[in-house]
C-alpha cells in the first residue's frame, strides 16, 4: 500500500492503517458547480438575460472511498479523528494538493469476509471552495493534443490542454421552444395558440473530454487556467468550428471526473455543463473548398467564397 493520504498533517495510512483505494479520491477533482445566476427569461425573444457580475460557487460535495487492512487497523480511532470539530486539511500526495473539508456522513461500508480488508467511504464537504486565478494565457499540457473544435474566448480548448470527445450532437440539438399565448376552450375543440411567435430556450450542453498534460503540475495549472476563465465574471463566448458560430454562454457545472493515467503523464476525463444562453440554429453555408480543407474564394477580390447552395439546382 502507498501511504497517500494525509489529514491535519497525519499519515493516516501509517497512524490508522486506512488507504484510499484506487480511483477513490476521484470526486474531490470535480469544479464546484456555479450558484444559479438571477436571470430573465422574455417569452419575446430568444434565450435568457443573466446576471453574470458576480458569479459564485455552491459548496462542493465528494464521497472519497478506503480501504483498511484487518487487525492493522484502527478505524474507529480514524472515524473519531476525521469528525473531530472544526474542518480538516485533506491533502492527497499524489495529486499534489490540498482541500479544505469536513465529514458529512458515512456513506457505505463493505466487509469482505476471508480478506481481511474493509472498504468503506465517506461524503466531503469543500464548504469554501477557492475561486482560481486564471493568470496569463494559457500554454498546454506540454503534450501534443489535437487542435480543438472549441474555443471559450478565442482560446482553443487544446491550449488548456484539453481534448473533447463528445458534445457535438449536443451542440446541434435543437433547444425548447418556448412556450406563448395560447387559449382553450370547452365549447372549442383543441386550443388557440400563437403560432407566429417562435423563440427559443436557453439550453445545457455537456462536453466530455479529458485534460492531457506532461506531469501533475502542468494539470493543475490547466485545470485552474480553465475553470478560472469560465469562472470570471461576464458572459463567456465559445466558438464552435463545426458550426462557423460564436455562442454566449456561462458555466453550470462539471462532473464525471476519473483519473486515467498518472505516472509518466496525467489523464484526466472529465466533463464540463455549460448554459448557451442564446441558441438558434441557422441555415447551413455549403462553400466550396479544397481536399485539403482550404476554402475557394473568387479571384476578383481573393476574399469571397463559393457558395455551392447556388449550384444546387
Amino acid at each position: 500500500m502507498v501511504y497517500n493520504c494525509n489529514i491535519d498533517g497525519v499519515n493516516v495510512g501509517e497512524r490508522y492503517g486506512v488507504f484510499i483505494s484506487k480511483g477513490g479520491y476521484n470526486n474531490i477533482l470535480c469544479f464546484p458547480a456555479m450558484k444559479a445566476p438571477d436571470q430573465n427569461d422574455w417569452s419575446e425573444v430568444d434565450g435568457i438575460e443573466a446576471d453574470l457580475s458576480d458569479p459564485h460557487l455552491e459548496a462542493l460535495t465528494a464521497e472519497i472511498t478506503f480501504v483498511v487492512l484487518g487487525a492493522q487497523s484502527f478505524v474507529g480511532d480514524f472515524i473519531e479523528f476525521v469528525t473531530s470539530p472544526g474542518r480538516h486539511n485533506l491533502r492527497i500526495e499524489s495529486l499534489k494538493r490540498s482541500w479544505v473539508v469536513r465529514v458529512v456522513s458515512n456513506q457505505d461500508v463493505k466487509d469482505y469476509r476471508g480478506y481481511d480488508v474493509t472498504g468503506f467511504s465517506l461524503q466531503f464537504s469543500v464548504d469554501r471552495p477557492v475561486i482560481p486565478v486564471a493568470i496569463g494565457s494559457p500554454t498546454g499540457g506540454g503534450l501534443e493534443i489535437p487542435v480543438s473544435a472549441y474555443e471559450i474566448d478565442g482560446i482553443s480548448l487544446d491550449r488548456f490542454g484539453i481534448f473533447i470527445e463528445e458534445g457535438r450532437d449536443e451542440v446541434l440539438k435543437m433547444p425548447a421552444i418556448k412556450k406563448t399565448l395560447s387559449s382553450s376552450y370547452r365549447t372549442e375543440d383543441g386550443i388557440e395558440y400563437d403560432a407566429d411567435l417562435v423563440k427559443f430556450s436557453s439550453k445545457d450542453v455537456t462536453l466530455k473530454g479529458c485534460f492531457v498534460a506532461s506531469d501533475i503540475t502542468r494539470f493543475w495549472k490547466c485545470y485552474d487556467c480553465f475553470f478560472g476563465s469560465l469562472i470570471q465574471s461576464g458572459m463567456r463566448s465559445m466558438f464552435v468550428d463545426y458550426m462557423g458560430e460564436e455562442y454566449p454562454c456561462f458555466y453550470k457545472t462539471s462532473k464525471d471526473f476519473s483519473v486515467k493515467a498518472l505516472s509518466d503523464y496525467v489523464i484526466v476525463s472529465f466533463s464540463v455543463t455549460l448554459v448557451f444562453a442564446v441558441f438558434r440554429i441557422g441555415a447551413m453555408d455549403y462553400l466550396l473548398s479544397s481536399e485539403a480543407g482550404e476554402l475557394i474564394v473568387l479571384e476578383e477580390d481573393g476574399e469571397t467564397c463559393i457558395d455551392m447552395k447556388i449550384y444546387a439546382n
